[in-house]
């Protein structure tokens, strides 16, 4: 496939080979990507991979999407996590799952837990918590799953503050919502 690769450590994005395709990519990204040019033997040495991001044209990610889950359904969860980008992860490892893995760790409760995304690897989260956040800039099947759609983090936040303020002044045994 002529996709650019990535291949996640959960410490570092590594590529085999920089392209300008790759350059592009790279542009957008919070760490740079380490050149590693052995990697596929470095995969069958038991490189340590949390996630496959792969870039490229949208149809074509959505046939190796199609593929990977006719063949690998209940190893992967495969999902288009930006407009070019198709993501790889091993099954239940996901932003839902390590928000659960949170929750229980923290004493908290879901109703206690407020989420918020822009993209389709967060529609794992949203249905954890009654405060489940969409970017307005967001795919519109990724708002469809959130519980509101909202302009910024802060009109969230203002949401949340007004709900635990609602709760706090209610009488135990009425209704908050």
């Amino acid at each position: 496939y002529d996709v650019v690769t990535l291949v996640c450590s959960g410490t570092a994005n590594y590529i085999e080979r920089l392209s300008s395709a790759s350059d592009e990519i790279q542009a957008r990204m919070f760490e740079p990507f380490l050149l590693k040019s052995d990697i596929e033997q470095s995969l069958k040495d038991a490189f340590p991979v949390c996630k496959y991001s792969l870039f490229g044209r949208v149809e074509l990610l959505l046939e190796i999407k199609k593929v990977l889950e006719k063949e690998l359904p209940d190893q992967l969860d495969v999902y288009l996590a930006d407009k070019d980008c198709l993501d790889i992860m091993p099954h239940q490892v996901s932003k839902g799952t390590s928000l659960l893995t949170l929750i229980e760790h923290l004493g908290f409760t879901p109703e206690e837990t407020a989420c918020f995304g822009d993209s389709f690897n967060d529609v794992s989260m949203f249905g954890i918590t009654p405060h489940s956040f969409a970017m307005h800039t967001a795919h519109p099947d990724v708002k469809k799953q959130a519980a509101y759609t909202v302009t910024s983090v802060s009109e969230a936040i203002a949401h949340v503050f007004a709900f635990n303020e609602k709760k706090s002044t209610t009488p135990k045994g009425s209704s908050t919502r």
